[in-house]
């Protein structure tokens, strides 16, 4: 399997097992944005949960992803992801300009 297929198991798991860290990045935006850790693992573990884009380890110490999932009220949620040392790097709601679908990207 490619990194793509294995990220979000090998996310979920760190997840699980506690081993799931939040960059200072993250943790700042989680902060203006009100967003709790708890909300972060809901879109972490929704049953649609998948990754949209990939970055593999190319020049970089680890790869990242960009995954795509929705919390407990419904709401998608981008979170940027490094792997295989699990980190979130930031997250944010998918909206327009810069999306013009959770899935398409716009300017």
């Amino acid at each position: 399997m490619n990194d793509l297929a294995n990220s979000i198991p090998l996310i979920q798991r760190a997840k699980h097992g506690g081993n799931l860290r939040f960059g200072t990045h993250a943790l700042l935006r989680m902060f203006e944005r009100r967003v709790s850790v708890e909300r972060i693992e809901q879109v972490l573990d929704c049953a649609s949960v998948e990754v949209l884009e990939n970055y593999p380890k190319i020049g970089l110490e680890q790869s990242k992803c960009l995954i795509l999932g929705v919390d407990d009220q419904g709401i998608q949620m981008h979170v940027s992801v490094t792997y295989p040392h699990v980190e979130v790097i930031t997250m944010y709601e998918p909206t327009p300009p810069y999306w013009i679908t959770p899935r398409q990207r716009g300017k």
